[in-house]
């Protein structure tokens, strides 16, 4: 079948996409990135219904970001998101890659296409790909999100499989999806020789099984499903004077976090970095890749005089925890230890450059070497990123709470209009990250109720909105509901909220929330009321 538009692809958002990301990439590897305090300019391939691309945008509003799509409906629903937020940064085109070539667009410092590239036939991809090679501006960063081999190999048959018995089904799409998914679980229930030759893909079917409407036909139902092997993109790339700087999946840029030891004798004598790349995806079973790609026309771009990772920022997650190690396939990163554990404390007090880093006392006998190996390692391990530090204006500020008119318009959106999904959360921009931050609905119904009602209020008014809305909270795929009710867990809930939300206020813009003291005091005064 076709690649669909007669049913919408998840909206979904991808903060690996994020300039500030990509730049990090760029540094890691020793070139320059791009100036994100003045302008630039950004265009999202099969942007989808534009979720990441606006996120983006609000989160930098001195960039021009451009999404395309081919889907009329997906370019409705980001047209209609940046009408209700009032974006004036962005812009959506519907057309197909094999139509970009007619359109007159400027150059761009960033290009991102991000999973599309593996739905698409071979011409529209090299359209795509000629897109990227020509609209790059020198020095600019392409962002490939795509399915790669041999992670990949247990799944066509399974689709093919699924496909065909989807064709040949009679009903309207929701029950051909269904008989389909029956089929399939049958399949996974009776074929024990079928995964005893093929072991992935027995979880390979549990995935589809869970997948929403929309995944199942879009992802793996299509008749176009390309896998491909790192050495063979690299060279598409390489034909459009375009060349490999690294991951945008961190930990990815650092063999020893990559590769087991017992692996490591393999990489001995191999100095071509796509030599490298193909081992440790074998290595891996590696079976989806996020590859940054600089432009830079007369061969691959040298690494820059200066150091340009010690001038980025970099700031600790808002939320402490007590995780003291992130295990990898190479090796676990330890947090608890020196210098990591007081380089991620000094970094959730306030962002700083990896400079400024050097010349902290309680850092400073550890040596550079040490400090920066610490510093990539806990970004690695999701304890620190890159960041910004642009606070929203105060004109800007329109929303309730001093919220963003995007995040206010989203927040309220999400809450009050829009059908949660399966997995239903709610993504808000932050201008001092340069990047967007994903929330619980659960989480987003009591800031906002927070802020728009009497502390003691808001258990009642939010369980009341699930019940609305048919919704059950869970955890760990268990109703997660106190012997009373829903309410009574909602009340649980609030202050945890709360004390995220007091720790990320400054992110997403908002500057009125009440305290945790006086929440937990309403909190308790509820509970004994109710006892």
């Amino acid at each position: 079948m076709d690649y669909r538009t007669d049913i919408e692809y998840m909206t979904l958002f991808n903060n690996k996409q994020a300039p500030a990301f990509l730049n990090y990439v760029a540094a890691l590897n020793g070139l320059p990135v791009i100036d994100l305090k003045t302008g630039f300019r950004y265009c999202d391939l099969g942007c989808g219904s534009g979720l990441t691309l606006t996120t983006l945008a609000a989160a930098h509003p001195q960039g021009d970001f451009c999404g395309v799509d081919f889907n009329p409906h997906h370019i409705r629903m980001g047209r209609s998101r940046v009408e209700a937020t009032g974006l004036t940064n962005v812009k959506f085109i519907e057309t197909n890659f094999t139509s970009l070539k007619d359109l007159e667009l400027p150059k761009f410092d960033f290009i991102a296409i991000n999973g599309t590239l593996s739905w698409l036939a071979p011409q529209p991809r090299d359209e795509a790909l000629d897109f990227i090679g020509n609209a790059l501006k020198p020095g600019g960063l392409a962002f490939l999100h795509y399915m790669s081999m041999p992670g990949h190999m247990s799944q066509p048959p399974i689709c093919r499989l699924a496909s065909d018995y989807y064709n040949q089904s009679i009903g309207d799409l929701e029950e051909k999806v269904l008989l389909t998914k029956e089929f399939l679980r049958g399949f996974l229930q009776t074929q024990k020789q079928y995964f005893e030759q093929s072991p992935p893909a027995k979880a390979f079917i549990q995935r589809m099984l869970d997948s929403s409407t929309s995944l199942f036909l879009h992802d793996y139902l299509s008749n176009v499903r390309e896998a491909y092997y790192f050495d063979d993109i690299d060279k598409m790339m390489h034909q459009r004077d375009c060349w490999y700087v690294g991951s945008a999946e961190f930990f990815c840029n650092h063999l020893q976090l990559v590769v087991p030891m017992e692996s490591r004798d393999l990489f001995r004598g191999v100095r071509d970095r796509s030599g490298i790349e193909t081992i440790k995806d074998f290595v891996g079973v590696v079976g989806g890749r996020m590859d940054v790609f600089i432009k830079n026309q007369g061969g691959a771009p040298t690494s820059s005089k200066d150091d340009p990772l010690e001038n980025m920022t970099f700031s600790g997650l808002p939320v402490p925890d007590n995780q003291t190690s992130v295990a990898f396939p190479g090796t676990a990163v330890q947090l608890a230890t020196e210098p990591s554990a007081t380089l991620i404390k000094l970094l959730r007090e306030r962002p700083r450059t990896l400079s400024d880093l050097y010349q902290i006392d309680s850092l400073a006998p550890y040596g550079s070497h040490e400090i920066r190996k610490a510093l990539t390692y806990a970004i690695a391990a999701r304890k620190i990123e890159p960041f910004v530090q642009k606070e929203v204006a105060e004109e800007d500020r329109s929303g309730l709470g001093g919220l963003s008119k995007y995040n206010y318009t989203m927040l309220t959106n999400a809450v009050y209009n829009e059908t949660p999904d399966r997995t239903p959360t709610v993504t808000l921009a932050s201008r001092m990250t340069g990047n967007g931050m994903t929330i619980r609905w659960i989480d987003a119904a009591i800031l906002l109720g927070l802020l728009e009602r009497p502390i003691e209020e808001v258990p009642q008014w939010v369980a009341n909105l699930l019940a609305q809305r048919n919704l059950r909270i869970q955890v760990n795929n268990q109703n997660a509901e106190d012997e009373r009710g829903t309410e009574a867990f909602i009340r649980m809930l609030v202050p945890g909220t709360v004390q995220t939300f007091t720790q990320t206020i400054g992110y997403v813009g908002l500057v009125k929330l009440p305290s945790l003291a006086a929440v937990t005091e309403a909190i308790n005064k509820a509970n004994q009321s109710r006892a």
